[in-house]
């Protein structure tokens, strides 16, 4: 089970980034020039691989589990290759591996579809909480896209968290 220090310190990461992460990205955008954009689409599909082999070498997803998962991961494939600022998709991933950590985290006090709800309340907050800080610092701006962004990764972390868990009263529901 995932304990609530593993959130905060998730948390606390994405946060102690932002300061760097802008100078970090122009370096490696310097660096890598028009093949930018096509690195971060290697470095996410990457992720997604792993995270698919990860799952089929632990063997623990049906047959409606695997589909709901790849629906999911081309769904997100899908809106990212509509981002036109490859930042942008890092923020979806920054925040689906935060709504899943969530999840696991409020699985341990609710069975129910109320730890999807708090879950994405949280990711919410979290993700007004990166843009207050963002607003604050002089090379960095506070943006509402951005909330969006992460709130929506945050919703892909919690969809692939209840399709990927063993059974919970949502998934009971939609099978039933």
């Amino acid at each position: 089970m995932i304990g609530w220090g593993w959130i905060a310190a998730y948390t606390l990461l994405l946060y102690a980034t932002i300061p760097f992460a802008r100078t970090w990205l122009n370096f490696l955008r310097n660096m890598l020039g028009a093949s930018f954009s096509f690195w971060v689409n290697v470095s996410l599909a990457l992720v997604g691989v792993i995270l698919l082999a990860f799952f089929w070498i632990s063997q623990t997803l049906n047959r409606k589990q695997w589909i709901a998962l790849i629906a999911i991961g081309l769904a997100v494939c899908l809106f990212m290759s509509e981002m036109g600022i490859p930042e942008e998709r890092i923020h979806l991933l920054e925040y689906a591996g935060l709504g899943y950590l969530l999840v696991w985290a409020f699985r341990s006090r609710y069975q129910n579809i109320l730890l999807y709800h708090r879950a994405l309340g949280l990711v919410l907050l979290i993700g007004i909480g990166d843009e207050v800080i963002q607003g604050a610092l002089p090379n960095r701006i506070f943006d509402l896209r951005d909330i969006l962004f992460n709130t929506l990764g945050g919703t892909a972390g919690i969809m692939v968290a209840a399709s990927t868990f063993p059974s919970t009263e949502v998934l009971d529901r939609v099978e039933g």
